[in-house]
């Protein structure tokens, strides 16, 4: 394929995801997206399952196709298809969506050297109970005032959902993922995580303890734990000079919080190597979790693409 085709689906798959996807504000969005994604999958001959999931009489969809050899260890290639409420999620995930989807496609007509599995999940967002909670304590904020607001007043919200809440918990979908994985007894090599990986801009921030701080955000962040390392160094050779910037993480990434926002946590936290393959979000974009969370910049992710064909061809 062209970088032009690539860029083409890429866009018709935005196009038809480009909407709320949240469980509490758009819960037929939320059901429905899914269902349509693994329609074409199965279209293109790929072996998907859909899974229902149920947490605390909540609803929610995990998109699976199993590695082509079950009896092998196997790459997970893994994004989110949830949204924070009232956004379209263009970049967060939309974006990640679309790579993945591209992903699903071009391996269902082209053979590939590594043994893959693809995954799509819900609830990376949060507890897909806190909504409901938050609108009642917010008192007028938006959830993108999250990572905006003072530390006594992000401590009252938790304090609040621990007294609303029972056993809150986190990246729920890829934790059930993970679980229906080990039943079975299929093994992981290691997991790519494309968490919002579309946005491009002059901006740019990185959080505290990063060594690195480019002040333009024109680059792909490889954010690893410790026995990811190896797979850094072979994804570093896909792509132009300076087009990842590689961040190896301690004690699989305690000492930096930020970097454990996302679904590769689940693995880190099991000693499997992992990499969140990011734009770094909230820290480039300003439309980060807002309803202006529209734009792409479709030449960059085609790169991202075109790295992640060569990596597992």
């Amino acid at each position: 394929m062209d970088d032009h085709e690539i860029r083409k689906h890429l866009e018709i798959f935005i196009s038809q995801i480009n909407t709320d996807r949240n469980p509490y504000t758009a819960p037929v969005n939320h059901r429905e997206i899914p269902k349509r994604i693994i329609r074409r999958w199965k279209l293109w001959g790929q072996n998907a399952e859909l899974h229902d999931l149920t947490h605390y009489n909540n609803k929610g969809i995990n998109l699976w196709i199993p590695p082509r050899d079950l009896e092998k260890p196997c790459i997970l290639l893994l994004a989110h298809h949830d949204t924070v409420p009232n956004c379209p999620g263009v970049d967060d995930n939309g974006s990640g969506m679309a790579l993945l989807d591209f992903l699903v496609f071009y391996f269902a007509f082209n053979e590939a050297r590594l043994n893959i599995a693809f995954a799509m999940v819900d609830w990376e967002e949060s507890d897909p109970r806190l909504w409901k909670i938050f609108e009642k304590w917010s008192n007028g904020l938006e959830w993108s005032d999250m990572t905006e607001i003072d530390r006594d007043t992000h401590y009252n919200f938790r304090n609040y959902l621990h007294k609303h809440l029972e056993d809150i918990g986190t990246f729920l979908g890829t934790r059930k993922l993970y679980d229906f994985i080990k039943n079975k007894e299929i093994k992981i090599e290691a997991v790519l995580n494309f968490e919002t990986v579309g946005y491009t801009g002059d901006m740019q921030r990185m959080p505290k303890g990063v060594p690195i701080q480019p002040d333009k955000g024109d680059f792909i962040a490889l954010i690893g734990n410790m026995t990811s390392q190896y797979l850094i160094e072979n994804i570093m050779r896909t792509s132009s000079e300076g087009y990842y910037l590689p961040f190896v993480v301690p004690m699989n990434g305690r000492s930096i919080p930020d970097t454990r926002r996302s679904d590769h946590s689940v693995f880190w936290d099991d000693n499997i190597a992992a990499i969140m393959i990011t734009d770094t979000a909230n820290y480039r974009n300003p439309h980060y979790h807002m309803e202006t969370d529209t734009e792409l910049d479709y030449d960059f992710m085609v790169e991202l693409c075109r790295s992640m064909i060569k990596l597992m061809s």
